[in-house]
C-alpha cells in the first residue's frame, strides 16, 4: 500500500513538473513571437542564467550585430564590460521582481534600456525582457535645449544689466537737458520717446526670456479689482474702460501674469485703435473663462493667426511683443486662447479652460 501512494506522488511530481514545463514553454513562445514582432527598437528574452533566449529589432542591424551574434550567448560576449556589467545589474534587479531605465551609449548610439520580469502564472520569474531604444536624437536635442538655455541665461544678463544701464544714464541725462534748455525743444520730446519705446522692448523681451520661470503659485484673483488696477497702470490718452463682471468673480490663477496679459491687451487696444482714441475696452465673463475686446479697428481675418508671433507688429509704436506675451501667460496657466471679431467690429480676446469661482461676500 505504501508503495502504491509513493507511486500517486512520484507521479503527481512528474505531472505537476511536466504541467510547469510545458507552461514556461508556452510562456517562451509567447516572449518569442512578442520579440520577434517588435516594431522599433530592440529587444531581447533573458532566461536566469543571463543567456539571450531570443534577440530581435532594427537597432541590431543599426549597430552591426544580428541575433545569430547575441541568442545563446550572454551580455559579456557581445558587448563592452562596461556596458554588459550594467545590463546583469539591470537583470539581477529584475530577477529579483524590480524593473529598472538606464541610458546607454553603444557604437554612437544612445538609449534607453528598460529592463522588467516576465512572470508566469504562479508570479515565478523565469525571464526577463530587455527593451532598448534609440534615443540619439532625443538626446542630441536635450543638450541642444540646455544650451540655448544657457545663451538665453547670457541674453537676459545683458539686456538686463549692459543695456538697461546705459539707458537709464541716456534717459536722466535728457532730463537734465530739457532743464538747461529751459524749453520744449521737439527734438528732446523725439530722443525721450525714444529712449521710452527702448525701454519698453527691454521689458518685454526680458518678460519673454523668463516666462518659464515667472509662474508662481496660482491663487484665486479677483478679476474686476484687478482689471481696475491694471487700468491705471495703462497710459489711455481717451480711452475707457468697461468691466462686464460679476463683482465676486474670481478666477485661479497668478495674479503677476495675469496682470501681464490684461496690460497688454489694454494697450494693443488703444495701439491699434487709430485715429479714435477714445476706443473702448471691455472686461466681460464667460461661462468658463473671459474676455477683452475693443471697438477700434479690429484685426483682418487673415492676420490673426500671425499676431501672436514675437516680433509681429503692425503700428511704427509697437514692439511686437505684447500679444505674445499674452499668449505665453495663456499656456502657463493651461488656458486657450482664440481671437475673434468684437460686438462691435474691434477685437475680441477670449480666454477659455479658466477656473472661475465666486469670492463669498465677508
Amino acid at each position: 500500500m505504501r508503495r502504491i501512494i509513493k507511486l500517486r506522488g512520484a507521479v503527481r511530481d512528474i505531472t505537476d513538473t511536466r504541467s510547469e514545463r510545458q507552461e514556461l514553454m508556452q510562456l517562451k513562445q509567447e516572449y518569442k513571437t512578442l520579440v520577434e514582432n517588435f516594431p522599433s527598437g530592440a529587444v531581447s528574452l533573458i532566461d536566469e542564467n543571463f543567456e539571450f533566449v531570443r534577440a530581435r529589432g532594427d537597432e541590431l542591424n543599426r549597430v552591426g550585430l544580428s541575433p545569430a551574434d547575441i541568442e545563446g550567448h550572454v551580455s559579456h560576449d557581445v558587448l563592452p564590460d562596461e556596458i554588459a556589467d550594467e545590463l546583469c545589474h539591470q537583470y539581477d534587479q529584475a530577477f529579483s521582481g524590480v524593473a529598472t531605465t538606464t541610458e546607454q551609449e553603444y557604437r554612437g548610439e544612445r538609449y534607453r534600456v528598460q529592463v522588467t520580469p516576465v512572470r508566469n502564472d504562479n508570479k515565478k520569474i523565469p525571464y526577463v525582457m530587455a527593451v532598448a531604444q534609440n534615443i540619439t536624437e532625443q538626446s542630441k536635442n536635450r543638450q541642444r535645449l540646455q544650451r540655448q538655455n544657457k545663451q538665453l541665461d547670457e541674453f537676459v544678463s545683458v539686456v538686463s544689466h549692459d543695456l538697461r544701464n546705459p539707458l537709464s544714464v541716456a534717459e536722466g541725462n535728457v532730463e537734465l537737458l530739457r532743464e538747461d534748455c529751459h524749453c520744449n525743444n521737439k527734438r528732446i520730446d523725439t530722443i525721450n520717446s525714444a529712449l521710452t519705446r527702448m525701454d519698453e522692448l527691454i521689458n518685454n523681451l526680458l518678460t519673454l526670456a523668463r516666462a518659464d520661470e515667472q509662474m508662481k503659485s496660482t491663487e484665486s484673483v479677483n478679476l474686476a479689482e484687478l482689471s481696475e488696477n491694471c487700468w491705471q497702470n495703462v497710459e489711455t490718452t481717451d480711452a475707457t474702460i468697461h468691466i462686464d463682471l460679476t463683482p465676486t468673480q474670481s478666477i485661479k490663477a497668478d495674479s503677476n501674469r495675469l496682470a501681464q496679459l490684461l496690460e497688454n491687451l489694454m494697450r494693443n487696444a488703444i495701439d491699434h485703435s487709430g485715429e479714435t482714441e477714445d476706443v473702448t475696452v471691455t472686461i466681460g465673463e464667460l461661462e468658463g473663462g473671459f474676455y477683452v475686446e475693443d471697438d477700434g479697428n479690429g484685426i483682418p481675418a487673415n492676420e490673426r493667426d500671425e499676431i501672436f508671433e514675437a516680433g509681429y507688429t503692425t503700428t511704427e509704436q509697437g514692439t511686437g511683443f505684447g500679444l505674445s506675451i499674452v499668449k505665453q501667460v495663456t499656456e502657463a496657466h493651461g488656458w486657450e486662447i482664440s481671437l475673434t471679431e468684437g460686438s462691435e467690429g474691434g477685437a475680441r480676446f477670449v480666454m477659455n479652460n479658466v477656473e472661475v469661482s465666486h469670492i463669498e461676500s465677508e
